[in-house]
């Protein structure tokens, strides 16, 4: 397995920001590309993080844009990625090929550019892009460093300290228990009851 050798991941949730104010974060910490891990890329309440207007206002600011949401994305189509209370396993997601092979593209490209992993919420906390993609990246051994809505940053390391009790999501390699890496929110849309069949 590659190992990323202390490569730093920046991530990022666009929030509700103005597109000059994203730019502007981005602006800040010398992002040179943006990796969309949302599985549906777009936005309800801020048309203009829709894939292709970001994609061009990102193309105009000198940064490059790729969707990845379909191996890296949170909220997964199939229901074999959903336990029987909605919850997605991560830990399903992280074993399949395709996850594998983006994770590996990231790293390898990660030495000559500056990425930010880009999901929709500012607050990385229970969010996938830190759960899932980002832990993996940490586990591959890059630092992973979170941008915040103003401007300032917290190492992956700075805010698993300042959980109490620690997320249970940050032990789940030290568990063979799959299920136990999974979202911190159940998805009501994919809850899946014991009568249902699951194709």
């Amino acid at each position: 397995m590659t190992q990323a050798d202390a490569l730093t991941f920046f991530t990022i949730g666009h929030s509700s920001h103005p597109k000059d104010r994203f730019i502007e974060l981005l602006g800040q910490h010398g992002i040179e590309e943006i990796v969309d891990t949302r599985t549906t890329p777009r936005s309800g309440y801020a048309p203009h993080f829709n894939a292709e207007p970001l994609s061009a206002i990102l193309e105009v600011a000198g940064v490059d844009y790729e969707f990845m949401g379909g191996p890296l994305g949170g909220k997964p189509h199939s229901t074999q990625f959903y336990d029987d209370d909605g919850f997605v396993l991560y830990g399903k997601i992280a074993a399949t090929p395709e996850f594998a092979d983006a994770i590996e593209t990231l790293i390898s490209r990660a030495n000559r550019k500056t990425f930010a992993v880009m999901c929709g919420e500012e607050n990385p906390t229970s969010c996938h892009r830190r759960l899932l993609v980002g832990r993996v990246l940490e586990d591959h051994g890059a630092t992973i460093i979170h941008i915040r809505g103003d401007g300032s940053t917290v190492s992956e390391t700075e805010l698993a300290e300042s959980e109490s009790p620690p997320s249970p999501q940050l032990v789940m390699f030290e568990s063979d228990e799959e299920d136990e890496w999974k979202s911190t929110q159940s998805d009501s849309r994919r809850k899946r009851h014991p009568s249902s069949s699951a194709h």
